[in-house]
């Protein structure tokens, strides 16, 4: 599950994810985000709800930074409970973590 919602003060998109980010929910949950991502002046990804996440999840949030990225977005990433998975399924793949270098990380 997904949940939108625009914050006025300061100014931005928040995404709050809940459930598993995994490789059924993922096709679904990147075509409810792709327009907010795309119109958002700034970025909140909460992640605290997510109780599950698998590789394609994870490149899911992989790709919505290097997006993020490319536009030139200002982005706050809240992992809460998921940071530890994150984190594990990094050093399990082999894939970059990039999340720790952006605002919220850290609490």
């Amino acid at each position: 599950m997904i949940q939108l919602e625009q914050l006025k003060k300061p100014a931005r998109t928040r995404i709050v994810f809940s459930q598993k980010l995994v490789f059924s929910e993922v096709t679904e949950i990147h075509s409810k985000i792709e327009s907010a991502v795309c119109d958002a002046e700034s970025l909140e990804i909460d992640l605290d709800a997510v109780t599950g996440i698998d590789l394609p999840g994870y490149q899911l949030l992989l790709s919505l930074l290097r997006t993020v990225e490319q536009q030139k977005k200002k982005l706050i990433i809240r992992p809460g409970s998921c940071r530890d998975r994150l984190e594990k399924m990094s050093a399990f793949t082999g894939l970059p973590q990039p999340f720790s270098a952006y605002e919220g990380w850290d609490g």
